[in-house]
């Protein structure tokens, strides 16, 4: 008697978890179902944005790029000695 009711406990402990783990499968099937994307896209904003800003902002990037690249060549072209002679890096040396 006591080994039928051991057989039996145990067929309705499987029974458990088989029931659990359908419980636990239909609720990932429900989670991923939701995290799926629509079928349709999402609008992406910044295309549209940098091809109307281009027309207002193209001048002031041109001239940073202009001023920039002068900058450099000017003080890539200095020297040691320039230094030396300049009475503005002598008053400012310390």
């Amino acid at each position: 008697m006591a080994l039928t009711v051991t057989a039996a406990t145990a067929a309705n402990e499987v029974k458990t978890r088989n029931r659990s783990s359908a419980i636990q499968q239909s609720a990932l099937q429900e989670i991923t179902d939701q995290e799926e994307e629509p079928d349709m896209r999402k609008f992406d904003p910044w295309p549209v944005f940098f091809k109307r800003e281009w027309n207002r902002t193209w001048p002031f990037l041109v001239g940073f790029a202009i001023t920039g690249a002068i900058i450099t060549k000017i003080s890539l072209g200095l020297t040691e000695e320039d230094a030396k002679n300049s009475k503005f890096v002598q008053r400012h040396k310390k």
